[in-house]
């Protein structure tokens, strides 16, 4: 007795723990379905539902098998399979048949639902706004009620029709109001922001706050995520800082969700929002190319779901015969795919190797410039001062040769003025004053310089290797004008447009003909560097020109 008291007790704890088991499994995979936060996650939840399908079909336990097939069609959906999803919509369509309570009037509106969102994601939107109707017929509560206005909205938005989309908004959120569901009122006003921004409407920031205080009085941080992503994208165009602090803010949910989707998602966002327009551009082509890429997969993976189990069997057999066109096809377009992603490769590598090529050239000028510094130095400090203690010693010497002191003060000049034409350049203070400075410095008792403009130019905007090759070759001109041109009278006048400028240099001196080997000519390879020219007109006996464009 007592052996058969302890295998009852047994067996029933068994059975009990099995149970429990089974329970929390369907527990976990229910809310994968629902919810996922990775397409990893969906098979095993969608086999799970598959199998207790078939075993409620056998057992003909019809309201189980229908609510395992409303699990299949959304795990389907979210996996992007949504052939299989509305195949799975349309066999409880007709398993349900004309069967009427509340349970089955519930699974109506779910499963027509499902189809509209289907139809919205192949673009057949007004078959999605009928679908989303004919929900509405069957008696929704007033929280689906809610939701399928929403998506009737959605549906409007992705027309582009803002108004109408407005419109069932404020009518959702009148039911959400009624039966005061904060989780669906922050959806909605977090739509109705969206569709209030494109309308221009003032209220659009309100709407999307007010989406994120609703929100955030829950713990739910896959809301959060929606409606930082949401004010990211209201900002993107008219304030950067903002948006990008919302986007990492996003970044920050997908992490703590540990929701690839969204990461990646706000990953874009960010890229987005980049300064470097390649980046952008990158960004765009490759969301063009997974778009078209995705409709061409779908392209041929429809039918209509109303047409009775005699038409459902016709269109089996007529699907098997275009299995094998929709094979070729998916070839086609696969290779297709592969030559566009070559192109792509292939133009990426050709701007890599430019913008390479060009931050070389940047590098080589930089080492010029340097070089030209550390020359400079080395004169001053080693040439020009030994030269100047020498002078020094021979000034306090008896007999001192006056002619030999007059030559060292001539070379001691010349090794000061090398110097400081080659020697650095403050470029922490404002270019425009340094610039002037520069060119007051050749003014004389016999030679007036006049600049126009100079000062008055947003030099903020201008690339610092442009302004030192700008410095160079003005500091050639005058120091050729000062050496060679007799010149009484200079005039240097600038212009800008945006980030270009243009300089003109004259003056009256005797002229000169320009040769190979001039000096001038090194103003050429200056300028060439930063993508400049300069032209020369000089004609003897009546002055010098130089026109300067950078």
């Amino acid at each position: 007795m007592k052996t058969t008291l302890f295998l009852f007790l047994f067996f029933v704890v068994v059975y009990t723990a099995r149970g429990q088991k089974a329970a929390d499994s369907a527990s976990i995979y229910y809310y994968t379905i629902l919810s996922p936060t990775s397409k990893a996650d969906l098979p095993a939840a969608i086999n799970f539902y598959r199998k207790r399908k078939k075993r409620s079909l056998a057992t003909k336990d019809t309201a189980t098998a229908i609510k395992a097939i409303r699990l299949i069609a959304i795990g389907t959906y979210n996996e992007g399979e949504i052939y299989e999803s509305e195949q799975e919509v349309v066999e409880g369509i007709i398993l349900m048949g004309d069967k009427s309570s509340i349970e089955y009037d519930n699974a109506r509106v779910g499963f027509y639902t499902q189809l509209g969102m289907i139809n919205r994601a192949t673009l057949d939107y007004e078959e999605a706004l009928r679908r989303y109707a004919l929900a509405l017929t069957f008696n929704p509560s007033p929280k689906e009620r809610a939701n399928l206005l929403n998506n009737i909205a959605n549906v409007y938005k992705s027309k582009e029709a803002y108004e109408p989309s407005k419109q069932y908004l404020l009518k959702a959120l009148r039911v959400a109001d009624s039966i005061d569901n904060r989780t669906l009122q922050a959806v909605l006003l977090d739509n109705l922001g969206e569709v209030q921004q494109h309308l221009n409407e003032p209220k659009a920031l309100h709407s999307l706050h007010k989406a994120l205080r609703l929100r955030k009085q829950s713990n739910n941080l896959k809301h959060h995520y929606t409606s930082y992503m949401s004010l990211a994208s209201y900002y993107s165009a008219s304030d950067k800082d903002s948006s990008r602090y919302y986007v990492e803010q996003a970044i920050a949910m997908s992490d703590s969700l540990q929701n690839d989707w969204y990461k990646k998602d706000a990953l874009t966002a960010l890229l987005q929002l980049h300064v470097n327009p390649e980046v952008r551009d990158y960004v765009r082509l490759s969301d063009k190319f997974s778009t078209a890429s995705q409709i061409e997969e779908n392209k041929y993976a429809f039918r209509k779901w109303n047409y009775s189990k005699a038409e459902k069997q016709t269109a089996i057999v007529e699907n098997e015969k275009q299995q094998v066109q929709l094979e070729k096809e998916a070839e086609q377009n696969k290779r297709i795919l592969y030559q566009w992603f070559g192109v792509l490769l292939v133009f990426i590598a050709i701007l890599l190797f430019f913008i390479y090529r060009l931050k070389h050239k940047r590098d080589q000028i930089k080492q010029v410039y340097t070089t030209e510094n550390r020359i400079s130095k080395k004169v001053h400090d080693e040439v020009a001062n030994d030269l100047y203690g020498i002078m020094a010693k021979i000034q306090t010497a008896p007999n001192t040769n006056e002619a030999l002191l007059d030559d060292l003060e001539s070379i001691y000049n010349k090794t000061r003025d090398i110097s400081k034409e080659n020697g650095l350049i403050e470029m922490d203070k404002d270019f425009g004053t340094v610039l002037t400075e520069l060119l007051q410095n050749y003014q004389s008792d016999t030679v007036n310089v006049i600049t126009k403009n100079i000062t008055t130019l947003n030099w903020s905007v201008i690339d610092d290797l442009k302004k030192i090759t700008l410095y160079r070759i003005l500091q050639e001109l005058m120091t050729n004008m000062r050496k060679h041109s007799k010149a009484t009278l200079v005039v240097i006048t600038a212009n800008q447009s945006g980030k270009k400028l243009e300089f003109t240099y004259t003056d009256n001196g005797i002229g000169c003909e320009i040769k190979k080997g001039n000096g001038l000519l090194n103003t050429e390879n200056r300028i060439r560097s930063v993508h400049g020219t300069i032209i020369f007109d000089a004609t003897i006996s009546k002055g010098f020109t130089a026109k300067i464009s950078l």
